[in-house]
């Protein structure tokens, strides 16, 4: 597999996702059980074949344990549930980012900093774990990748969020030697 981040296959073919059309549409439809599988399934196919996370394994129901992600399957799942982000925006399930952010793919975090962005700056700010879980994802992709888009998000999340997202934001900006302007 050639998607960034996720191991090269060891030449022994994985067993294909059983009814992935239908557990994407799921996931889409808002089916947290199904958003998890895919979750886990993103973290599972990036682990080498060879060193399987057994507790990974233990959470997924019994016909996914030995499945790993094709690469057109993580490329499918990734592109929905991006548009579902892009789409939803503030609608979107904290566990679609949650899940999206188990790619580690440097793709997703501009739309999540956007996302993260229109939270903040909502009147309704609509639902804080949302927010808190694109604060989140920002800061586990968003560094490696978006450094500065990541910052730039985590700093207007200190200066304009609430409650948890707020000072998340200013916890990680303080541990890392970050002041926002005005500090």
């Amino acid at each position: 597999m050639t998607v960034r981040g996720v191991p090269e296959s060891t030449g022994v073919p994985a067993p294909r996702v059983p009814g992935f059309p239908a557990l994407l549409g799921a996931a889409l439809a808002g089916d947290r059980e199904a958003v998890l599988t895919l979750a886990l399934l993103f973290e599972q196919t990036r682990r080498p074949a060879a060193d399987p996370d057994e507790s990974v394994q233990s959470l997924l129901a019994p016909e996914y344990a030995a499945c790993r992600l094709t690469e057109d399957e993580w490329h499918t799942a990734v592109d929905a549930l991006l548009h579902q982000v892009e789409q939803a925006g503030g609608a979107t399930g904290p566990s679609v980012v949650w899940a999206l952010s188990k790619t580690y793919e440097p793709r997703i975090v501009p739309p999540l900093a956007t996302l993260l962005g229109r939270l903040l700056a909502a009147t309704d700010p609509g639902p804080r774990e949302l927010a808190h879980q694109t604060l989140f994802a920002v800061l586990n992709v968003g560094m490696g990748c978006h450094r500065d888009l990541a910052l730039d998000a985590v700093r207007a999340a200190a200066r304009n969020g609430s409650g948890a997202v707020a000072d998340t934001a200013r916890r990680y900006l303080a541990l890392h030697g970050h002041r926002l302007p005005g500090d």
